[in-house]
């Protein structure tokens, strides 16, 4: 896709990190805006575009560095939506209490029980997440049920057997 010109010059490479971070109009969220032919394009998108990228229908442009006001192509990659929602949450960007350095959070690689999920209850919680901007353990917290405790004969701690509400 054909950027024009003044596209980059919203662009600033302020960071640490080597992120480009734009300089123009914002969508609500933090992310850059840039208004191409006459409808408004998500910077990161449009940056993504520039250096031959193509976005399939069903996928996002993710950001590697967290800015959100990044519009280093070499910072972004695709991916799905839930895909970007586990980032999210793994890297402790969720609101809430998420992410594994978080102190509030519930659902984490450190407990000593796990949980076993469908396929379908694990797309229902990030889901949940997404749609009323919570954290991953916030929207298990909300949806799970204990129904009891199995303790395997062998290592590993205790496996909760749940069902989602």
């Amino acid at each position: 896709m054909k950027i024009p010109v003044d596209f980059w010059s919203y662009a600033k490479e302020r960071s640490p990190r080597g992120c480009w971070l734009w300089t123009g109009s914002l969508w609500r969220g933090g992310y850059g805006q840039y208004v191409l032919e006459g409808k408004p394009n998500s910077a990161h998108r449009l940056a993504f575009l520039s250096k031959g990228g193509r976005i399939p229908h069903g996928k996002v442009v993710r950001h590697t560095c967290d800015v959100r006001r990044c519009v280093n192509p070499e910072h972004l990659i695709l991916g799905t939506q839930r895909e970007n929602m586990l980032d999210m949450y793994e890297r402790g960007r969720a609101r809430g209490a998420g992410g594994e350095k978080r102190a509030l959070n519930t659902w984490s690689k450190s407990l000593s029980c796990s949980f076993y999920l469908s396929r379908e209850d694990k797309e229902k919680i990030v889901r949940l997440a997404a749609l009323w901007a919570m954290s991953l353990s916030q929207a298990v917290s909300l949806l799970i049920q204990t129904v009891g405790d199995h303790k395997p004969g062998g290592p590993g701690g205790s496996l909760k057997v749940i069902k989602l509400r």
